[in-house]
C-alpha cells in the first residue's frame, strides 16, 4: 500500500508555521471560525479539538468535484423520497374514492392514475441518478476496489430500476379496469423483484453512508444517520415478506388471515418512517453541500483518502 504523509502535496491545510489557523476554518462541531486559534487548542464554543477540525480525512479536504457529488446525490436521493412520500398518502386518500366510482367516471378518473405512475416513474429516476451520485469513487481512492459496497449499491438500483420499469409497463395497460386488475400475480412478483433490489442496495448503502457522515457530521448526527437507514432497511424487509405472503396466498390460495389489514397498517407506519428518513437525510444533504462549499476552499483533487 502507498504511504500517505501527513501533509500531502496539494491539500490546502489553513495552518501556519507556527500551527495556528490561518483561515476561515469552520469548526467541524459547531461552525464557529477557528482562525488565530492553535491547532492544539480546542474550540472556545463547543470545546472540540482542533485538531478535529484538521483532520485531513474530512470532506472539506477531499475532492470538490467528488463532494459536490456526494451533495448532488444526497438532494436528489432525499427529493426522490419526498416525491414517493407524497404520492403514497395521495393515493391512500384517494384510492377508495376511486375504486367505487361509476362505470363512466373511471375512463376520466385513470388519468389520474397515469399521472401517479408518470410520477413514480419520475421518482424512481431521481433516485437512480441521485445513487448514481452518491456513489461516486472517491478520484483518490484505488481504481479498483473489488465488489464494494458503491458498486453493489449500483447493482441493486440497476435491478430496481428494470423492475420498476416493468411495472410502469404493466400500469399502464389501456383502461382504469385493466390497470387495476391485470395479472396480479406478475404485479405481485415485480413488487418482490422491486423489494428485494431496494433491499441489496439499502444493505450496501449503510456501511458506505456511515463511513461518509463520519467524515461531515457529528458523532450524534451519524447515530440518526445510521437509525434511520437501519429503520428503512427493517422496514424493506418487512414489505418483502408481506408481498411473498401475498404471492402465496393469490398462487396456492393459501389463507393468511389478516394479511390486507397488516399490510395497510404497515404501510402507515411505512410513510411515518419516510417522512422521518426524509428529514434526516434531507439535514444529511445538507452536511454535504456545506462540505462541498468548504472543499473548494480546503480541498484539492490530489487528496488522497485515508482507509
Amino acid at each position: 500500500m502507498r504511504e500517505v504523509s501527513d501533509t500531502p502535496p496539494g491539500m490546502n491545510l489553513p495552518t501556519d508555521e507556527a500551527g495556528q489557523i490561518s483561515a476561515d476554518l469552520p469548526c467541524f462541531g459547531c461552525g464557529y471560525s477557528l482562525r488565530g486559534l492553535h491547532q492544539e487548542s480546542k474550540c472556545p464554543e463547543c470545546g472540540l479539538p482542533v485538531a478535529r477540525s484538521l483532520d485531513r480525512t474530512l470532506l472539506r479536504f477531499a475532492d470538490p468535484a467528488w463532494v459536490r457529488s456526494l451533495a448532488d446525490g444526497m438532494r436528489l436521493i432525499s427529493g426522490s423520497m419526498l416525491i414517493s412520500l407524497l404520492l403514497l398518502t395521495i393515493v391512500y386518500l384517494l384510492m377508495p374514492v376511486v375504486l367505487y366510482l361509476p362505470a363512466p367516471a373511471l375512463s376520466s378518473s385513470a388519468l389520474w392514475w397515469y399521472t401517479f405512475v408518470f410520477l413514480y416513474a419520475a421518482s424512481a429516476l431521481f433516485y437512480v441518478i441521485g445513487v448514481a451520485k452518491f456513489t461516486r469513487r472517491d478520484p483518490a481512492s484505488a481504481a479498483d476496489a473489488g465488489w464494494d459496497s458503491p458498486r453493489i449499491m449500483r447493482a441493486g438500483i440497476f435491478a430496481y430500476s428494470v423492475f420498476c420499469a416493468l411495472w410502469l409497463v404493466v400500469s399502464i395497460s389501456p383502461g382504469m379496469v385493466s390497470i387495476l386488475n391485470v395479472s396480479p400475480t406478475i404485479r405481485t412478483l415485480l413488487h418482490i423483484g422491486i423489494n428485494v433490489a431496494a433491499l441489496v442496495a439499502t444493505c450496501a448503502m449503510l456501511p458506505y453512508a456511515d463511513a461518509l457522515a463520519g467524515r461531515v457530521i457529528s458523532e450524534r448526527q451519524r447515530r440518526h444517520v445510521r437509525t434511520v437507514l437501519l429503520l428503512v432497511l427493517s422496514f424493506g424487509a418487512l414489505f418483502l415478506l408481506l408481498w411473498i405472503l401475498i404471492f402465496l396466498q393469490r398462487v396456492i390460495k393459501l389463507e393468511i388471515p389478516a394479511l390486507d389489514g397488516l399490510s395497510r397498517f404497515s404501510t402507515y407506519l411505512w410513510g411515518l418512517a419516510e417522512a422521518w428518513a426524509v428529514f434526516v437525510l434531507w439535514r444529511f444533504g445538507r452536511a454535504f453541500r456545506r462540505a462541498a462549499d468548504e472543499a473548494k476552499v480546503f480541498g484539492s483533487p490530489a487528496t488522497p483518502s485515508i482507509a
